[in-house]
């Protein structure tokens, strides 16, 4: 009796395998477009059918057929083309071959996006089993959109509206808009003069949300006090173009961001430093924390068990016999990673001209909000003396989001205003980890000092910084974007996760060279006001901050 390995069958079942899928592959039909519209019915597009009936061709004759039904076998009808003697090839048809011939519809039949008519094309070789496409044709036009609601803001208007049909199919919309000499008629809602056909060019086009903002008409910015006329049309996924709706009507108007609203109730802070946007000092921070994580330890699996210590339910995986070192064997720490989180509000509004007046502009816009801030702390554990000390830089994001108020009766708008903070600072901490280190106490009680530095910037709802020297905006001159100084302290207490499963600790610290993962909670007050200088945005704040900190 012959015995055929094991392995060898696997790998002719494998051979044989990747034989039949490349056959199978082997057998295609496609065709081009997939989607025909009534622009390409009255241009005679043609179609392209192409086929290869790879290895199971036998010399045989190849037909074409067009059908309503999907069953090719049950097909019947005259061929769509004269029969050819060829493994693979192609065939073009006309929109006679397959709208009038097949289906008795012409350019001009009422079919729609949502309720496409298909037409199945069939290739036969003998009789053999045939190959199979559809094509699928819309000869109307979607109906336009409805329900447009125009936003009013400063220098640009935000538009909203509805899918005039649901059952179309739309894949993008296009924006018109003109500028009026007259304002639309506020019983009627209509143009002193006609605006049909004065709509040239679409502002903007192939737009996929149900939203969207203009805030220019070719190279010219909208401008406040001027009213435009808005309309829009689809565009459904066979490339048929609807008529435009009815037009809406908007009238931008001076808005206030949030600094403009602080100069004008009495703020100091000039601004005039930083930059027009955070995005990129952001990415740097980011870049710059992901480096000093990667010189430290290159194993991306670390990260994973990092994760894994907190979590209770964690795996646990299986010594592989290296020498695992107690706790007062290793050698000392000296990089720490922390990343922390609280909720911020700084006090702009204690601002004393502020106070004096009674105003209260970062209230005004943001109404209370203290959104969460991140903040990563990178140490290095310098001394070891009955307890650690550490010298390390911090770096964090945070934003606030909220609307600004009309510029002539202070009333809310639907404008976003946004502030934007990111703190930079070096820091000095004392952690008492003797107990910790020694008796296996899980608590370490801390305390921290440094300074600190805030790159702020004020956005308004066109997305850009707020610049009032020397243009014609009303109210006192500035830009909204600058530094603020000053400096941070804290008191916390971290407890130790490694007392809640040791072998998996000694573990993390045999991967990655972890020796320490602690939760931590700590009571933090920030003072940033350019150490009581005047002209400050004053960034001030105290809260409790939450994280999690890695010692290697």
């Amino acid at each position: 009796m012959l015995v055929i390995p094991n392995w060898r069958l696997t790998l002719a079942a494998a051979v044989l395998g990747c034989l039949a899928a490349a056959s199978a592959r082997a057998q295609t039909i496609t065709v081009s477009p997939t989607l025909f519209g009534q622009a390409d019915c009255n241009d005679q597009r043609a179609i392209t059918v192409t086929w290869n009936f790879g290895s199971t061709f036998a010399s045989q004759a190849v037909t074409a057929l067009l059908t309503t039904t999907s069953d090719c076998n049950a097909a019947t009808g005259a061929p769509a083309l004269t029969p050819v003697q060829t493994q693979s090839g192609s065939l073009t048809l006309h929109p006679a071959d397959f709208l009038f011939a097949q289906t008795q519809k012409d350019c001009n039949a009422t079919v729609t996006s949502g309720a496409p008519a298909t037409v199945y094309i069939c290739l036969k070789a003998g009789t053999g089993t045939p190959l199979s496409t559809t094509e699928k044709f819309a000869l109307q036009p979607p109906v336009p959109p409805t329900a447009i609601v125009v936003t009013e803001g400063d220098r640009h208007l935000k538009l909203s509206w509805s899918q005039g049909d649901s059952t179309d199919s739309i894949a993008t919309y296009s924006v018109y808009a003109v500028a009026l000499t007259v304002a639309p008629d506020a019983g009627t809602g209509s143009d002193a003069g006609d605006t049909s056909g004065a709509f040239g060019d679409p502002v903007l086009t192939k737009i996929t949300s149900m939203s969207t903002d203009v805030q220019s008409i070719g190279n010219v910015a909208l401008q406040n006090g001027t009213t435009y006329a808005l309309a829009l049309s689809a565009t459904d996924t066979f490339g048929n173009v609807s008529d435009l709706s009815d037009p809406a009507f908007g009238t931008p108007k001076p808005i206030d961001d949030f600094y403009q609203h602080y100069r004008d109730a009495g703020g100091s802070a000039l601004g005039g430093g930083g930059c027009a946007t955070l995005g990129g000092a952001g990415w740097l921070v980011a870049l710059l924390g992901a480096l000093l994580l990667w010189r430290r330890s290159r194993r991306a699996g670390s990260l994973l068990l990092l994760l894994a210590l907190a979590l209770p339910a964690a795996a646990r995986a299986e010594s592989d016999g290296t020498k695992i070192l107690a706790p007062d064997e290793r050698p000392p720490r000296r990089l720490l990673v922390a990343v922390k989180l609280d909720r911020y509000d700084p006090q702009v509004d204690s601002e004393s001209g502020l106070v004096a007046a009674g105003a209260h502009p970062y209230h005004d816009v943001f109404h209370g909000r203290a959104p969460p801030r991140v903040q990563v702390e990178v140490g290095f554990e310098a001394l070891h003396f009955f307890g650690s000390f550490i010298a390390g830089v911090t770096a964090g994001y945070w934003q606030n989001i909220g609307h600004g108020v009309n510029h002539l009766d202070q009333t809310p708008s639907g404008d976003t205003a946004l502030l934007d903070v990111l703190p930079f600072g070096v820091v000095g901490t004392y952690r008492f980890d003797w107990a910790a280190d020694t008796f296996r106490v899980p608590l370490i009680p801390y305390a921290q000092l440094g300074l600190q530095a805030a790159l702020w910037a004020a956005y308004n709802g066109r997305g850009q910084v707020t610049t009032r020297a020397g243009d014609a905006s009303p109210g006192p001159g500035g830009r909204g974007s600058g530094w603020t100084t000053g400096y941070t302290t804290a008191l916390g207490l971290a407890v130790p996760l490694d007392v809640l499963d040791p072998s998996l600790a000694r573990e993390a610290y045999v991967d990655a060279h972890l020796q320490r993962t602690s939760l931590f909670a700590e009571y933090g007050w920030t003072h940033l006001s350019s150490f009581g200088k005047g002209g400050a945005l004053i960034l001030s704040d105290r809260a409790w901050r939450f994280g999690l900190s890695l010692e290697f």
